[in-house]
């Protein structure tokens, strides 16, 4: 069973689940969601962590409904060490970590192996979007202070505040069209206070990376959807990293094809225990 757990950092609330195997722990896993995305977006993938006797916790993507520029990768990489290190205290320990990642979230994965490489011990990005995904003149828009904010607040309005857009959004996403109940569920977290910013902070600053964090000093594996509609989205491969290919999954593997992704974190894990 998850555990519900919240910490405040500079008063930027960081929601995030905690789960123990049965088993005897061999090591510990942060799943990290992309923007908006929750535990439910893992709920397949949580059993296969803890069957392996693996602690899991997962954390929603920090800073994404706060001020300022809380969406640099910097800030967010700061916070998830936090969450860990508190963890690692509760545990009454220091642990590697491995690292699994989906979407926008992966940006602040590869800054988190970035500034602390002992304290990761693989990273597995599921289906990156590491650059914007917009075409150049709808980047350069957001980009303008005139501009950015009226056409962040309208995107939001009309994809995620129109249900029915919503709905087709989600079956971009998804590669097919998701039941009434989970795109209740889906659209949920994103209707809190504040989120009609989030398109404009996201694009201007979640996706900035320093060159080096594209080579992390730690094994790493790539899992692209075959049927991505972002794929093109990914930025700069990888330095070192082990590439697979679902062919049939969209952008959402993890809820879509979990078997086939189960799969290959059941074996990449072995090569650890």
């Amino acid at each position: 069973m998850l555990q519900d757990d919240t910490l405040y950092f500079q008063g930027q609330a960081v929601h995030f689940c905690t789960a123990y195997p049965t088993q005897q722990q061999r090591g510990c896993v942060l799943l990290l969601c992309g923007p908006g995305e929750t535990a439910l977006n893992w709920r397949h993938i949580v059993p296969e962590i803890l069957d392996a006797g693996l602690f899991c916790a997962i954390s929603e993507l920090p800073g994404l409904f706060g001020r300022g520029r809380e969406n640099r990768n910097e800030n967010r990489a700061g916070i998830l060490w936090g969450v860990l290190d508190e963890l690692d205290r509760r545990a009454g320990r220091v642990r590697a970590w491995h690292i699994v990642a989906h979407g926008s979230g992966c940006a602040a994965a590869l800054m988190m192996a970035l500034n602390q490489p002992d304290s990761v011990a693989s990273l597995v990005l599921i289906c990156p979007v590491l650059t914007p995904p917009l075409g150049w003149l709808a980047r350069r828009l957001m980009a303008n202070g005139r501009w950015g904010r009226p056409l962040g607040e309208s995107w939001y309005r009309r994809n995620i505040g129109d249900a029915r857009n919503f709905a087709r959004l989600a079956e971009r996403a998804y590669g097919m069209r998701p039941a009434p109940p989970l795109l209740h569920a889906l659209r949920k977290p994103l209707l809190r206070r504040g989120a009609a910013n989030c398109p404009l902070r996201l694009v201007r600053d979640g996706y900035a990376l320093p060159r080096e964090a594209y080579a992390p000093q730690c094994p790493a594996m790539v899992l692209h959807g075959g049927r991505d509609p972002y794929a093109r989205y990914a930025g700069p491969e990888i330095a070192g990293a082990e590439p697979h290919t679902l062919r049939a999954a969209a952008h959402c593997p993890a809820e879509t094809d979990a078997s086939a992704v189960c799969d290959f974190l059941r074996g990449w894990y072995k090569m650890f225990f």
